[in-house]
């Protein structure tokens, strides 16, 4: 069996090692991209944050 983590559908070896194997790449990979994106909307709402805050001291 060869651990091919591209998986690819056309290939007959999409067999049990190989989806395991994808399934679980895939899975982390997609959960790294989503703490990418948690990490930069943390970085978005501090700034909209600080904007905030700036508009309401402008104000008084």
């Amino acid at each position: 069996m060869k651990n091919n983590l591209s998986c690819k559908e056309t290939e007959f070896e999409i067999n049990f090692c190989c989806n395991t194997l994808c399934d679980k790449y895939k899975v982390k990979t997609q959960f790294m991209h989503l703490i990418r994106r948690i990490e930069y909307l943390e970085k978005e709402l501090a700034l909209l944050k600080t904007e905030n805050e700036a508009l309401k001291s402008e104000r008084k």
